[in-house]
């Protein structure tokens, strides 16, 4: 197959992101895109950090994008979008938030990167798992305080201790 070619001018360029953009279905809509000598600015609002990396993703993989700026704004979203039972993993030392938001997907998610924390082929990949999930936090949304809190999960608390991470 031959190489995609470079959209020419910066409205071609814009364009095709656009279009790349739509397509995906992990980028929510409204995301605007301005395009200046194959530099990308991107603006709008996103509710989880897993979308601002699945826009610039898509932006790169487009021929003639030079460099992007992200103006993205992260906004959280309400509580009435979380599904229930309104739970999250984020870690604590840089807010990172899991795309999972139901409790079994949680516990899943971590017994996953357990599993690579001992069986990922290199010593550098088992300690990115291992680091990572020592350092998400289980949380759940609490309509009455109107915020998310700490929660406590008998499940996720043994494999902590099971493999040594802190809780």
């Amino acid at each position: 197959m031959p190489p995609q070619q470079a959209p020419s001018g910066d409205a071609a360029l814009a364009r095709a992101i656009r279009l790349a953009l739509e397509l995906d279905s992990e980028v929510p809509e409204g995301i605007a895109v301005e395009v200046e000598d194959g530099h990308v600015t991107l603006r709008g609002e996103v509710h989880w950090d897993h979308e601002r990396r699945e826009i610039e993703r898509v932006v790169r993989a487009v021929p003639g994008v030079r460099g992007i700026t992200d103006l993205l704004v992260l906004e959280p979203a309400p509580p009435e979008e979380v599904l229930p039972p309104h739970h999250r993993l984020r870690a604590r030392t840089d807010g990172w938030v899991a795309r999972e938001d139901v409790l079994a997907e949680c516990e899943r998610y971590f017994e996953g990167l357990i599993l690579q924390a001992r069986t990922a082929p290199t010593r550098r990949l088992r300690d990115l798992a291992a680091g990572l999930a020592a350092d998400l936090e289980l949380e759940r949304w609490d309509p009455a305080q109107d915020r998310w809190v700490p929660a406590r999960d008998p499940v996720i608390d043994r494999m902590r201790q099971e493999y040594g991470f802190s809780a």
